[in-house]
């Protein structure tokens, strides 16, 4: 198991993470989709994705299985930008905030209202 710090230290690596692959598709996105360029800078990308993902894998195996924007019960960052469609490449959380977002479904600690 690792120690808080390991864990705030994988969480900050992911966040930066994140940061970098959104930035890297939006310069990739503007090289023309046909282009040579195109097609090696977005399979490098892709493989980045990968990796992310695993540090992801990596916390919730380390018993961290929330939002890695989650600052005291409230979520500062969403999982979809609604501008590019991006979204955080490394979630290690168990309820998967991106479907709430996407369809308006309720997020833990909401009511759920049935009826009229």
């Amino acid at each position: 198991m690792a120690t808080e710090e390991e864990i705030k230290a994988l969480v900050e690596r992911c966040k930066i993470g994140n940061m970098k692959l959104n930035r890297a598709w939006r310069q990739i996105r503007e090289l023309g989709f046909d282009t040579e360029d195109f097609k090696e800078q977005s399979e490098e990308w892709s493989q980045k994705t990968v990796i992310l993902g695993d540090l992801g894998m990596q916390l919730k195996s380390w018993g961290f299985n929330d939002c890695l924007y989650m600052d005291k019960g409230v979520k500062t960052m969403p999982c979809l930008d609604q501008k590019d469609g991006l979204t955080c490449w490394a979630c290690p959380s168990e309820f998967k905030y991106y479907e709430a977002e996407l369809f308006g479904g309720p997020v833990p600690g909401e009511q759920i209202k049935l009826g009229g």
